[in-house]
């Protein structure tokens, strides 16, 4: 071996030491330097928990603080679920409600009568909105952008259920709403009516709504068991959803408002 590496790399000086000297050495300190490094890795220690606490404390509320609106209610609706535009509104706000379902005193249901049809023709006044490309993107889809460049023609989704519904409800007061079709247009709107059925079996069963039903006896000879839905409902505030839809409306069907060619979708 080169002597130079003896040289180079010297022995610490406690290696000279004998064993038992050079493991008693460390223990051979002032009981002041002991009490200061006691105090030093105690302090370390404290630092790290203080830390990791801090990270846990951090950490619950970004998680409380996540954006959500509920309502209150025990589960909620993330705005990570929405698409960016109706996400940053805050426009979906959830509330509970139990449902009447009455048939009496309702402008909605009954026979065909004018003030039915208007309180259903108000439905769809205004459901038309503007929406981006973000918007699109978020389901990754695409629509016919608007003429004057300001983004993409769209609706939301429960107006088109809406649309299904007021279609069944034609199909079933034919007589009176679709009289003088043709024998191919009334195969069209049979068509169309099967449409509607299979798109409001697929969103009922995707919402799979998980409040309760009871059950009644109904007097008569026999007695009868009937449902009554009496169970409350997670539900969307509609004015709030219905303002934001409004403050966004766009006249698809007047000339010249949507742009894009035939062959777009």
């Amino acid at each position: 071996m080169d002597e130079r590496d003896n040289f180079d790399n010297p022995l610490p000086s406690d290696s000279l030491l004998p064993s038992d000297k050079r493991e008693s050495h460390d223990e051979y300190q002032h009981p002041h330097q002991r009490r200061w490094y006691c105090r030093t890795l105690g302090l370390q220690y404290l630092l790290l928990a203080a830390a990791y606490l801090g990270l846990l404390i951090t950490g619950g509320v970004m998680w409380w603080q996540k954006p959500c609106n509920c309502s209150n209610l025990s589960t909620c609706t993330s705005q990570d679920e929405l698409f960016p535009s109706l996400s940053a509104s805050n426009a979906v706000k959830y509330e509970r409600r139990t449902f009447e379902v009455k048939i009496r005193n309702n402008p909605f249901a009954g026979n065909p009568r004018p003030e039915l049809d208007q309180v259903w023709h108000e439905l769809f006044e205004d459901i038309r909105i503007r929406v981006s490309s973000d918007d699109l993107s978020f389901y990754n889809v695409s629509s016919l952008p608007l003429a004057d460049g300001s983004g993409y023609a769209s609706e939301l989704g429960v107006h088109h259920e809406l649309h299904c519904l007021k279609k069944v409800r034609h199909w079933i007061f034919r007589d009176y709403y679709l009289q003088g079709e043709t024998e191919e247009e009334m195969v069209e709107y049979k068509a169309h009516v099967h449409h509607c059925l299979e798109l409001m079996r697929e969103s009922i069963m995707c919402r799979a709504d998980p409040s309760l039903t009871s059950f009644q006896w109904v007097p008569g000879d026999p007695p009868h068991l009937t449902a009554v839905a009496v169970g409350w409902h997670k539900c969307v505030n509609w004015e709030s959803l219905l303002e934001w839809v409004r403050a966004r409306r766009v006249k698809v069907f007047e000339p010249g408002v949507v742009g894009g060619r035939l062959d777009e979708k």
